[in-house]
């Protein structure tokens, strides 16, 4: 948690992660697109990685087990 992430949109990864808020989101597998993400992440400075870091450590906050479990206990209450 609290690492910003390069990814594919796909299916539950767009539920995740915002391009350019906790991440980069990619629409195509390509080699070069890649590797240009993550030297946007080597360039940018101390504060804007903090930015995508705190953004990051929110969006795993929405995901955690607690919560997740509480969810599911919930929908099997009904």
């Amino acid at each position: 948690a609290g690492v910003p992430v390069v990814s594919l949109e796909a299916p539950g990864v767009c539920d995740v992660v915002q391009d350019s808020i906790n991440g980069r989101m990619l629409c195509a597998e390509d080699i070069a697109e890649f590797a240009g993400a993550l030297q946007s992440f080597a360039l940018l400075s101390a504060d804007e990685i903090g930015r995508f870091k705190s953004a990051a450590t929110r969006t795993a906050a929405k995901f955690s087990q607690e919560i997740w479990a509480a969810k599911a206990i919930k929908h099997y209450e009904k």
